[in-house]
């Protein structure tokens, strides 16, 4: 398995823990798109390990959406996503 590299979103921010509703977990292929994506918005996004995306979503990871460049978004585990994201 491929290694992949992942980062936290929280359309308010990232001050909220990652136990809160409101995030969101994309997955790249590489850290340079990972990189990239994260310095589009510094306020809302967040370099995280995998270990974070995990505890965000939790166990049962579900991908939700695959996007043509590379990059998947994983839905927690509660089913909550926020639509309101791209905002």
């Amino acid at each position: 398995m491929a290694k992949k590299f992942y980062a936290g979103s929280h359309y308010l921010g990232k001050n909220f823990s990652y136990d809160t509703d409101g995030w969101t977990v994309f997955v790249f292929e590489t850290k340079e798109a990972r990189d990239e994506f994260v310095n589009e918005n510094t306020e809302k996004h967040e370099a995280i390990t995998r270990d974070v995306a995990r505890r965000i979503v939790g166990s049962n990871v579900q991908e939700a959406a695959t996007a043509t460049d590379g990059m998947s978004i994983l839905e927690p585990a509660n089913g909550y996503y926020n639509a309101n994201y791209w905002g």
